[in-house]
């Protein structure tokens, strides 16, 4: 009787062992699951988002800097606003992509070198000059009479 009830506690430790182990394994497997799910999407859209602001940085930079133009200081405060938005953007890369880090590496540097070639071209950017008195005082012509 002795026997039969520890060899039936044994098939019970084991079943638990074997419940538990298949448990934790399910478990890595939903999150292998998640993350292949999530993961590309995540990727794509984070670069997806960079390449279009570039895209509208590249056209509004141009617009701004030659039509708009205030002071560097308010240019510098704006410009660095959407350099935040890039830098977050790069570091959901650095968290999410499965690929090589010096791709990731390459594209901050990229960023980098872009921050400091418009830093140069705001420098280079004068405001323009106020229009002269009769035409701030009246933008239109006389009437012909």
């Amino acid at each position: 009787m002795k026997t039969m009830s520890a060899s039936v506690i044994i098939v019970c430790l084991f079943a638990i062992l074997f419940a538990f182990a298949n448990i934790m394994t399910a478990n890595r497997m939903r999150e292998s699951a998640l993350q292949i799910y999530e993961h590309p999407y995540t990727t794509s859209n984070t670069a997806a988002i960079i390449r279009s602001r570039l895209l509208d940085m590249r056209r509004f930079v141009k617009t701004f800097l030659t039509t708009n133009f205030v002071n560097a200081s308010k240019t510098r405060k704006l410009f660095a606003e959407r350099y935040a938005l890039q830098n977050d953007a790069i570091n959901i890369l650095y968290q999410r992509y499965l690929g090589p880090k010096k791709d990731i590496d390459a594209l901050q540097s990229a960023m980098d070198e872009l921050i400091v070639a418009q830093d140069r071209a705001i420098e280079l950017v004068t405001p323009p000059p106020p229009p002269p008195p009769f035409i701030a005082r009246n933008p239109y012509p006389p009437e012909c009479a």
